[in-house]
């Protein structure tokens, strides 16, 4: 939520003057880093809920907790998914471009081709339902 919130700086100064300001390198780092945020939101909600699970769910004498450790391997195994989720795009599978009035950049949406709606299908699996359906059960 932090990066989300420092990243749209770019958009306000976008914004005030009326188009993209920042290339398209910035286009792409701003897009990567808006879209691996939100995918790290969600999938960190369904850890959670993982988590919470097994300690709600365990037998009252068992001893099981998450440590230091397993946490750390967690948080690891989060950004490495969502790394998997949010990189396609800049080594090809889709891309990243401005959007809307054309003062912030995301996925390319309004490409209509077999690649990018593979892609969309491809985020909506593991970037929402999977995660979503995750929270649900947990």
């Amino acid at each position: 939520d932090l990066l989300t919130s420092m990243l749209h700086i770019l958009v306000v100064i976008s914004s005030f003057k009326g188009k993209w300001a920042f290339g398209h390198s910035g286009c792409v780092l701003y897009a990567f880093g808006v879209g691996f945020s939100g995918m790290m939101s969600i999938f960190t909600l369904a850890a959670i809920s993982v988590e919470r699970y097994l300690v709600i769910t365990a037998r009252p004498m068992s001893s099981w907790k998450m440590t230091y450790s397993g946490a750390k391997k967690v948080c690891f195994c989060s950004w490495l998914y969502c790394s998997c989720l949010t990189l396609p795009p800049i080594f090809g599978w889709s891309k990243y471009t401005t959007e809307g009035v054309l003062t912030s950049c995301s996925w390319d949406y309004k490409t209509r081709s077999l690649e990018n709606t593979l892609f969309y299908v491809y985020l909506l699996g593991f970037g929402f339902a999977i995660p979503l359906a995750v929270i649900v059960y947990c």
